[in-house]
């Protein structure tokens, strides 16, 4: 799983909404997260992304992403994506070049957040595991199995905070022995971006060139 699609994962994963014939209890949780991210309006949050293998760290990555309908920004320090609805640009950090796509379907459901409610929300079984206390918050925890045994990933659990049903981190576990655990803070919602927020802005980056690819 790339990068970019696990930042999707931060906010998309535990609103998938057709969870029929599966734990009771973990739909109620998920379907409750879902509503609450639905009525949130645009969405901000950071988050620190670390990858392990063998139990060894061997990525660090943390920024922020904002959220609006269809449209999304991501930044990180590897780079900065800015996603319309139709087009994308990444600029990559310190590059004078900004790449201007038209994604295909395909590219867009790598890293555009609403896409993967279209991906996921068919694709796992849920289940409750247990509720716990953790930083003096009461969390629950709920399980996604992929339902395609050839799937990458083995398991993904989600810490959903029990009293405003947020997610709070979200542990990918995969079968070549990979782990990524992202942290989840400054949650906020309610907020209020302009579309034109989501579209490259050249006189914000004067000394940078668009390559347009479309």
């Amino acid at each position: 799983m790339n990068f970019f699609k696990i930042i999707a994962f931060l906010l998309i994963i535990p609103f998938c909404n057709t969870f029929s014939q599966q734990d009771p209890k973990a739909v109620q949780i998920l379907d409750k997260a879902r509503e609450n991210f639905e009525r949130s309006g645009s969405v901000s949050a950071d988050f620190a992304l670390t990858i392990t293998e063998k139990n060894k760290v061997v990525n660090n990555q943390s920024g922020n992403i904002k959220l609006k309908a269809s449209k999304f920004k991501i930044s990180t320090e590897a780079a900065e994506i800015w996603f319309d609805g139709k087009s994308q640009w990444i600029l990559p950090a310190g590059a004078d070049e900004v790449s201007l796509t038209a994604p295909s379907l395909s590219e867009i459901e790598a890293i555009n957040p609403i896409a993967m409610f279209q991906i996921y929300n068919k694709g796992y079984k849920c289940k409750f595991v247990s509720s716990k206390i953790i930083g003096g918050k009461t969390v629950d925890l709920v399980e996604l199995i992929p339902k395609n045994a050839k799937q990458d990933i083995s398991k993904i659990t989600l810490n959903i905070d029990q009293k405003f049903s947020i997610l709070l981190s979200i542990f990918i576990k995969n079968k070549n022995g990979t782990e990524q655990k992202v942290i989840i803070t400054n949650y906020k919602t309610g907020l209020n971006y302009t579309d034109a927020f989501f579209v490259f802005n050249p006189k914000q980056y004067p000394t940078v060139e668009v390559v347009d690819l479309r």
